[in-house]
């Protein structure tokens, strides 16, 4: 079974448009990893005046994205006062750890060849 998990991009500060860690280059080192795993994985832009998690952090400076599955529809559902514990399953959390830490082992390798 395959997992589609849309990877949510937010433009990082101008300060950090030059490194090694921006959202660009986690969504890109995501995906690679997705391809690499047999993943199904896409990067999508985030609707207007949907609130996400990642925002707060890439405003204070963090470069960050979101990771979900699910449809436009489950997009709605979140942070809305039918958002619960209940509409969660769960089954994905193992394999999205796994691809994440992946992702971050391959940006440390790009990093480390850079700094060469």
């Amino acid at each position: 079974m395959s997992v589609r998990n849309a990877l949510i991009r937010h433009s990082p500060p101008a300060r950090e448009r030059d490194s090694i860690l921006t959202p660009v280059h986690l969504a890109a080192a995501l995906l690679q990893e997705a391809e690499e795993r047999g993943e199904a994985a896409d990067r999508r832009d985030m609707p207007f005046g949907i609130p996400v998690d990642h925002i707060p952090i890439v405003k204070a400076g963090i470069p960050a994205l979101t990771i979900m599955r699910g449809t436009l529809q489950s997009l709605r559902r979140v942070h809305r006062p039918d958002d619960s514990l209940d509409h969660l399953r769960g089954d994905g959390v193992v394999r999205t750890v796994d691809l994440v830490c992946g992702a971050l082992e391959r940006l440390r390798a790009q990093s480390r060849t850079l700094e060469r």
